[in-house]
């Protein structure tokens, strides 16, 4: 499963912690290259590391976790044949690293192309987008405006979607925003018809923008099919 899999394991100052994360990592994901970012750590880290048998990438002074993990990914994608797929994960995880394999599975069973997080009880979280108004994920629906609206998936352990939630477009952040006691300021291009008047009216009713009453839809106009 994980033979065509790079692991990168940013760490810094976590040599009490590195050896567990990587032997978890190790078992849960067989046959995965591990590659340990280590960002200058002053206290054996990289050391215990290579005796944990992974790969490590470090510099002389600190860079950063993103400049480090970065590094490591340019040397494991040197590696003939590259690595397809990759994990991005802290170092001092111990154990717990064990639960990011999920993560691994959902990505390679072609579910997203991005798994953003795994909780303890080993269910997952992938994000991303979609234009359908009737979203099926493995008989798990979703309606949306049908406007490449965000979502968050959820699965469990066995890769068994749970539930979808849809995070909404341009209105609904601006709702957010607003609940927040910051005032939205939109600029988006929108339809000069009925469904575009329709949506003006949703934002007009929430008090985000005031719309011209010429901009307003027909009296006789179906009822607004975008809610907010």
């Amino acid at each position: 499963m994980a033979d065509s899999l790079a692991v990168i394991i940013a760490a810094r100052n976590e040599a009490d912690r590195i050896g567990a994360t990587l032997t978890a990592l190790r078992e849960a994901l067989p046959g995965a290259a591990l590659w340990v970012a280590d960002d200058a750590s002053t206290d054996g880290t990289a050391e215990a590391a290579m005796a944990a048998g992974a790969q490590v990438v470090s510099r002389g002074r600190p860079h950063g976790k993103g400049a480090n993990a970065g590094a490591a990914a340019e040397a494991a994608l040197s590696v003939d044949p590259a690595p397809d797929l990759f994990l991005l994960c802290d170092g001092d995880l111990g154990a717990s690293a064990a639960r990011l394999a999920p993560l691994v599975s959902a990505v390679e069973r072609g579910e997203c192309d991005l798994a953003v997080a795994a909780d303890t009880q080993g269910h997952v979280y992938v994000t991303g987008s979609t234009a359908s108004t009737n979203a099926d994920f493995d008989g798990v629906f979703m309606k949306t405006a049908g406007l490449n609206d965000i979502f968050v998936m959820k699965y469990d352990s066995a890769g068994t979607p749970l539930w979808a939630r849809r995070l909404g477009g341009a209105g609904n952040v601006a709702l957010n925003i607003q609940s927040l006691g910051a005032k939205p300021v939109l600029c988006s291009l929108i339809g000069n018809d009925e469904e575009g008047k329709k949506l003006l009216q949703c934002l007009d009713d929430k008090g985000i923008i005031e719309v011209d009453p010429s901009q307003k839809p027909a009296k006789d106009a179906k009822e607004a099919s975008i809610t907010l």
